[in-house]
């Protein structure tokens, strides 16, 4: 049922990752992972995600930037 669900909404394939809301993803990440001990504060954590993937895996964030830039061209 949810195959057919995610079907009617037109989420198959790589359309979904124009619909996702990556915040409120986190939110229930930080929330599950926590045991809800951590609210997830976008403006805060969301500098500290980006100076660690900066920090650490820098590869993939230029990787990330060069979508966006095709996206916009």
């Amino acid at each position: 049922m949810a195959r057919k669900k995610k079907q009617e909404e037109g989420l198959l394939g790589e359309e979904w990752l124009y619909k996702i809301n990556a915040s409120r993803i986190l939110e229930q990440l930080f929330s599950n992972f926590s045991e809800r001990k951590i609210n997830y504060k976008k403006i805060k954590h969301s500098y500290k995600i980006t100076k660690w993937l900066v920090d650490n895996k820098l590869d993939f964030l230029l990787e990330l930037a060069k979508e966006v830039a095709n996206m916009l061209n």
